[in-house]
């Protein structure tokens, strides 16, 4: 009797470009807390794209020096009590929370699934960091994300983000700015 893949899997088949050397070990990880199914809830994907289109971030976080290798991340920001509802759904992640309210970050491949189920209700540039993202896997070289910012007509900012004691560099997707006669009336 064959046993049936858990239902989150199809969304993580890799793409042809992918860079998958690890992809099996990554895999077992996000089997350890897999996501709740209800996100697959047009209703539920479209608010949680609404609150990362409304105030989140997406982008790489650099994870090594040599060789550079980046993963990408989703990070959701809003009052604690509605980060705890989207946690019971995503089942993972590193949370912080201020006085200025809370935020989560979804990293790698459980950042791709995300993407994967939330992204077709994002709009304008989070819709193509969303494009980007998807398909080119959960992690990427320094020369790959250089192609993404241009293929994708995107730019970024500059961050640091601590997680688990250890500084990471944040590289922050953001519209690329119109040079000054490209404006349309």
């Amino acid at each position: 009797m064959t046993q049936v893949p858990p239902w989150w899997r199809v969304y993580l088949e890799p793409k042809p470009g992918w860079d998958t050397d690890d992809y099996e070990e990554v895999l077992k990880e996000l089997e350890k807390r897999p996501p709740n199914r209800q996100l697959l809830s047009p209703i539920l994907a479209g608010f949680i794209a609404g609150v990362v289109q409304g105030n989140g971030s997406l982008g790489y976080l650099k994870v090594l020096q040599n060789p550079e290798t980046y993963t990408p991340f989703t990070e959701i920001k809003c009052d604690v009590e509605t980060l705890d509802f989207i946690v019971r759904q995503i089942n993972d992640g590193w949370g912080f929370a201020d006085r200025g309210g809370a935020r989560l970050v979804v990293l790698g491949l459980r950042c791709v699934l995300l993407l994967k189920i939330i992204g077709p209700y994002l709009r304008g540039w989070k819709y193509r960091a969303y494009d980007a993202i998807v398909a080119n896997g959960y992690k990427v070289s320094g020369q790959v994300l250089e192609k993404i910012l241009q293929s994708y007509e995107l730019d970024y900012g500059l961050r640091t983000v601590s997680i688990e004691g250890k500084k990471f560099r944040m590289y922050v997707f953001r519209e690329k700015l119109s040079k000054q006669g490209d404006l349309k009336p």
